[in-house]
């Protein structure tokens, strides 16, 4: 059986794979997008705790205690050497992030 990816490993895997984007949604699985079009990872779904994880990596503290107190919050971040704009909010319960690589 195959071991399964954090998002992380899964975001820098898709990264280096040519991946320009990725919706995250509490409770659904990740959205990868390419020049391929839109790919659902059939893995668990992603939980309210595998977001926060990766909001903690890819956001600062600043930008961490806005999206706390707003719900809501837009992010510039590297990961891996590669420029991503971010943005997040709460809906009730469900958290969704998406993350878009920026071109030079």
């Amino acid at each position: 059986m195959e071991a399964l990816l954090t998002l992380t490993e899964l975001l820098k895997t898709a990264l280096a794979s040519g991946a320009v984007g990725f919706t995250l949604r509490s409770g659904l699985h990740p959205v990868i997008y390419s020049d391929k079009g839109a790919q659902t990872y059939d893995t668990q779904p992603s939980t309210s705790e595998d977001i926060a994880d990766i909001l903690r990596q890819l956001m600062s503290s600043r930008e961490m205690r806005q999206f706390r107190a707003t719900g809501v919050v837009h992010f510039r971040c590297v990961l891996d050497r590669i420029a991503l704009l971010g943005g997040t909010r709460t809906d009730g319960d469900a958290v969704r992030v998406e993350l878009r690589k920026l071109t030079a």
